[in-house]
């Protein structure tokens, strides 16, 4: 919804990626197993497994550059999506931050109502209700009113957390840049992943 992604398209999007991941065989109602043509044609088989980065998703059938980055739809010039890149990480144990994760992101969990979206984002303001300050921050989900167990498993108030950083700089008309993943605890910064290229 948030790419401007037709409901069609977001389930046979899902149900691919499901393919992909799922250990199995057995095929989603809108998805794809190794016996599609789409695989068959370009000589690979579907994963099996889980994604080592968010740039796999481009193997998946229905995962288009559109898709993922944003930009006009090839079958339909006139359809253009705004890019899931941002929404998505292979890093950490997929759950959100209640401190750190947007509305937009907290509103993609299953089932959440937006009232309790709009008491995370009052509580972790603290009690002044001011951003920036000491008292800052959720402690417990249970500070949370109208928190539930289903939508309770998504969320987390751990320390630990992993924070993706685009870095772009230019030097006499090169143009170069790094990617890198980093994994914040205990008042401790260090990269895990790590990529330099250069930009056109």
């Amino acid at each position: 919804d948030q790419a401007d992604i037709s409901n069609d398209m977001a389930d046979e999007l899902i149900d691919c990626l499901i393919d992909w991941v799922d250990p199995t065989e057995a095929q989603q109602l809108n998805g794809a197993e190794s016996d599609d043509p789409f695989y068959q044609d370009r000589g690979y088989e579907v994963k099996n497994g889980p994604l080592d980065s968010v740039e796999e998703l481009l193997l998946i059938k229905g995962w288009t550059e559109a898709v993922l980055y944003g930009g006009p739809d090839p079958e339909d010039p006139e359809v253009r999506f705004k890019g899931v890149y941002n929404k998505f990480t292979v890093w950490g144990d997929g759950k959100l931050s209640v401190n750190d994760a947007d509305e937009l992101l907290l509103l993609g969990i299953c089932d959440i109502d937006e009232i309790v979206v709009e008491d995370i984002l009052r509580a972790r303001l603290g009690v002044d209700g001011e951003p920036g300050t000491l008292d800052d921050g959720i402690k417990d989900l249970n500070e949370i009113a109208g928190m539930t167990p289903q939508v309770s498993k998504w969320l987390t108030v751990r320390d630990t957390k992993f924070l993706r950083v685009t870095s772009i700089g230019a030097v006499d008309g090169v143009r170069s840049g790094i990617w890198c993943i980093l994994q914040v605890a205990d008042n401790k910064v260090m990269p895990v992943y790590w990529r330099e290229e250069s930009v056109e």
